[in-house]
């Protein structure tokens, strides 16, 4: 039996957007800004956003192969710049991993206990339950 393939429409690719833009980083620069804020977050998402959204829905649906993004530059350029392009996705997700969980470490040691989060080696076995779990 042949299962149908899921496909990601507009509205689903704006919410991966968003929550890939203002996720849990962002939260002491929102906090700071207040309510003011979402005329900022209405302007990205009239501008950036819902474009990314319609131009990653169109690159994906022009093509049948699955790949993602290495497809879709290979396709416009050559091999080498589709492997240039996923390899700077992985060296984007190589920073962004640390960084995002010393945050949310810090913030839970913070939370247990204050004093937690100026101990370095206990953010870094919390990093570690964190990677494992999402494992």
């Amino acid at each position: 039996m042949i299962k149908p393939v899921a496909k990601l429409g507009v509205l689903s690719i704006v919410m991966i957007t968003v929550g890939a833009v203002n996720s849990i980083r962002n939260l002491a620069a929102t906090a700071l800004f207040g309510s003011s804020v979402i005329f900022y977050f209405f302007i990205a998402l009239i501008f950036f956003l819902i474009p990314s959204a319609f131009v990653s829905a169109e690159l994906a649906s022009s093509t049948n192969q699955e790949g993602g993004i290495y497809v879709w530059v290979k396709h416009a350029f050559k091999p080498q710049w589709g492997c240039l392009a996923v390899w700077f996705q992985w060296v984007e997700n190589l920073m962004w991993y640390p960084t995002i969980l010393a945050f949310l470490s810090s913030t839970i040691g913070y939370l247990v206990v204050p004093d937690f989060s100026s101990h370095h080696v206990l953010l870094v076995y919390i990093i570690i339950a964190i990677f494992w779990i999402m494992t």
